[in-house]
């Protein structure tokens, strides 16, 4: 993806293919002109798009061009090496002439290396299939009634002994025998009123189950109890008539697939 910098250059990494020539853009002008890039081969002539002076870096034949048509029609001409300076005068009286200064040609900025493409992104995990519903619990059987406490006897009422001649102590009143009331009958324990009743589904056309049930029985929940194989996402739809309970799929499990349900039914 291109980036602006200071709202002038755009930093690239294209690769585009312009004339029958490969060409990777380093570079965009504030135009949207390329202005730096390197090529597979010579730059393509007479193109549009190339900013007046781009520079192209030959990357096959090692050669380094700009731009010096326009930005309708591109012409390339490869930067020059310095001339070689010319040979010094022959100085008086025989002597040898100073040597003439080597040409400073200036050798071509070397272009860019282009910016290596982004990485794909990673393909999203696919979503996890629906939860069966927990099957709901039976009901408590009722707590027994609990026995009534026992009647506590009454406390005796021994009589005090009289006083002893001489300062003697009386005799102690012996102590009232009461009666223990009888413990109480423990409570019975309630009914179950649930029965669990298994449906089981497989192949690439099989939507309906059936098992025995009680009359009158109502589903109250059901859950997912065996899976072979991966069945496909698929809802029940559970019924009962007479003392028949039919589960219908909205789809089969498939082939080579299954899937047993345990269904809870509350009885009349």
């Amino acid at each position: 993806m291109s980036k602006i910098i200071n709202r002038s250059v755009l930093i690239a990494g294209d690769r585009r293919t312009i004339g029958g020539i490969v060409v990777t853009v380093i570079e965009y002008n504030a135009t949207n002109k390329i202005s730096r890039c390197t090529t597979a081969g010579t730059p393509p002539a007479s193109e549009v798009g190339f900013a007046l002076l781009a520079e192209a870096r030959d990357t096959t034949n090692k050669k380094l061009y700009k731009n010096t048509g326009s930005v309708t029609s591109s012409t390339w001409t490869e930067f020059a090496t310095g001339d070689t300076g010319a040979t010094g005068a022959g100085g008086p009286s025989g002597a040898t002439g100073a040597a003439g200064a080597t040409g400073a040609g200036t050798t071509g900025a070397t272009g860019a290396t282009g910016s290596t493409g982004s990485t794909g992104a990673t393909g999203a995990n696919g979503s996890q299939g629906p939860v069966g519903d927990t099957g709901s619990t039976g009901v408590a059987g009722a707590t027994g009634v609990t026995g009534s406490t026992g009647v506590a006897g009454a406390t005796g009422a021994g009589v005090t002994g009289a006083t002893g001649v001489a300062g003697a102590t009386g005799v102690a009143g012996a102590t009232g025998a009461g009666t223990t009331g009888a413990t109480g009958v423990a409570g019975a324990t309630g009914p179950m009123d649930v029965e669990e009743i298994t449906l089981a589904f497989s192949g690439a056309a099989m939507v309906a189950a059936s098992g025995a049930c009680t009359s009158g029985s109502t589903p109250v929940g059901f859950y997912i109890s065996a899976v072979t194989g991966e069945p496909a996402n698929s809802h029940i739809v559970l019924a009962v008539a007479g003392t028949t309970l039919t589960g219908t799929l909205t789809n089969a499990p498939g082939t080579g697939d299954a899937i047993t349900y345990k269904v809870n039914l509350k009885l009349a």
